[in-house]
Formats: structure tokens, sequence, C-alpha cells
């Protein structure tokens, strides 16, 4: 992870995202169009956020913060996978370096 200060000069020990704004307004938004899911269906959805703030919470019982940025939801799609899924593989592989998983190279997910 990138190295960050907070503006008292504090270490950010973690990084984490808070969305606002992503109930009905959102709902609003997806409700047009005509498209219909199915039940268990997985669907890609594109969201539009605005970075409204950034907080240094105190990580509890350490000399550090968290970088918390907060966005507020804006215009919201669903749209075809097959353009994501490449960034949506790094960011599975991401989160499961984070958790202590190190996949051997060259394999895919273990449900491919």
């Amino acid at each position: 992870m990138a190295t960050f200060k907070d503006l008292e000069d504090l270490d950010v020990l973690n990084v984490a995202v808070s969305i606002k704004n992503a109930g009905d307004g959102l709902s609003d938004a997806l409700s047009i169009g005509d498209i219909e899911l199915r039940h268990f269906e997985t669907v890609l959805v594109l969201l539009e956020c605005e970075v409204v703030d950034i907080q240094s919470p105190r990580v509890k019982d350490t000399d550090g913060v968290q970088r918390k940025h907060v966005l507020k939801a804006g215009r919201a799609t669903i749209v075809e996978g097959k353009a994501y899924d490449k960034a949506l593989d790094e960011m599975s592989r991401k989160l499961e370096r984070a958790a202590g998983v190190d996949p051997l190279p060259g394999l895919g997910k273990v449900d491919d």
C-alpha cells in the first residue's frame, strides 16, 4: 500500500471507503430502462461518485489512523461485465493477498 500521512502527520495504517446516498436515489436511477434481471443473476453496476470528505479516525490501540474516503453516490447504470472483468479480477487478487491468500502464478480463480 502507498505510504500516506494524515494532517497530523500520523501513519495511515489502512484505507476505507464509505458510500453515502446509495439508497432510494440510486434505486430511482437504476429503475429507468427495460432490463429484466433474474434471481441469482450477477450484474455489474457502474457507479459514479463524488468524494465529499476524507476522514482520519484513529485505529484502536495504535498510533496510526485510517484514511476514510466518503463518497456520495451519483449516477449509476447496469453494464455488461466483459469489459470490466480484468479490473474485477485484479481487485479479487488484491483482496486475497490482503487476506493472506497467495494464489499460484498462472492460476485463475478457484471456480474457473
